[in-house]
């Protein structure tokens, strides 16, 4: 990287890989504090980067997210709110997609989700029956007559 050879018009070098790319948003992220209005290194060697941090920080950075999570709470909640309000349309199409395309996955979570909640289920259809003997009693119940 230490040579200094001509660089034609429309191109720029990359700080970190060296490699000569177009000077684009295409090829290199926009910044407006630099007078060519792009960041030094190109967006493949940034992405890398970040991905080499991530790794190595994992932890860190899901605490991060829990501790925000935590604090913005229901912040975040109203705002999945106004999305799914906005964009209803757009979210059952693709929630139709999904079932069209994997009908054995959600059979299976299904079978899955009943088998690990046997006990709930039956708590639900016994008072279901409850309540629905209890209607049957009152309506086979003697009434009066309008004639008297």
């Amino acid at each position: 990287m230490a040579e200094t050879k001509e660089i034609a018009e429309g191109m720029k070098r990359c700080s970190q890989c060296g490699e000569v790319k177009p000077a684009t948003a295409a090829y290199f992220d926009k910044k407006k504090s630099v007078q060519s209005g792009l960041t030094a290194q190109c967006k493949s060697c940034i992405s890398e980067r970040n991905k080499k941090y991530n790794e190595a920080n994992k932890e860190k950075i899901a605490e991060a997210g829990r501790k925000y999570y935590a604090a913005n709470r229901e912040k975040i909640a109203e705002a999945g709110r106004k999305y799914r309000e906005a964009n209803r349309a757009k979210i059952a199409e693709k929630d139709k997609k999904y079932r069209e395309a994997n009908p054995e996955k959600i059979r299976e979570r299904k079978k899955e989700w009943h088998a690990a909640n046997r006990e709930k289920i039956a708590e639900k259809r016994k008072k279901w029956y409850e309540a629905a003997a209890a209607r049957v009693r009152a309506w086979l119940r003697p009434r009066k007559s309008p004639r008297g």
